[in-house]
């Protein structure tokens, strides 16, 4: 069947039905927008995707002061590490079944290390320079208390708290 027939057997089965055939099918354009709003709307989307790197360039004080913090919370950790192991009882030998409490008062120094202190990105945080506002050192209670008992065949137990 040729494509002549084919029109002619699609109108007469439309004209049966009461409606008419208007001609061969017709490609309609999915975004019926002109040619300059396509292109306005390509040149915007290629503005927005050249700008993301720059918005990403920008560094935000958040980070800064993750960062900031990440130091401190790392120095103030180590000290206390490091002076937690300095009040253990000293190593005297306890008499079966008799109990030693020791109570001890103190006062904690940690150094900070300034050299490892995070360079600031963002340039008005900088200019304010927060790594000379912090201290050098940091004081802090130390309050420990030992309970130590006696067992047989010169063995003790030992209990110790401490507040840090």
């Amino acid at each position: 069947m040729s494509a002549t027939n084919l029109d002619d057997t699609r109108n007469s089965a439309l004209n049966r039905a009461g409606r008419q055939f208007a001609g061969p099918l017709k490609v309609v354009d999915p975004f019926p927008i002109n040619i300059s709003m396509r292109r306005a709307a390509l040149a915007v989307l290629f503005w927005a995707a050249a700008a993301v790197p720059v918005w990403a360039a920008n560094p935000t004080m958040s980070d800064d002061f993750t960062r900031m913090m990440d130091w401190l919370s790392g120095e103030v950790a180590t000290g206390l590490g490091f002076s937690s192991g300095s009040s253990f009882d000293s190593p005297n030998e306890m008499r079966p079944w008799r109990m030693q409490p020791d109570i001890s008062l103190g006062v904690g120094h940690l150094p900070f290390d300034k050299s490892t202190f995070p360079e600031i990105q963002v340039q008005s945080l900088a200019d304010k320079d927060p790594g000379k506002a912090l201290p050098d050192k940091m004081l802090f209670p130390n309050l420990t208390l030992h309970m130590r008992l006696g067992l047989p065949r010169r063995m003790d137990l030992g209990i110790r708290v401490a507040n840090m």
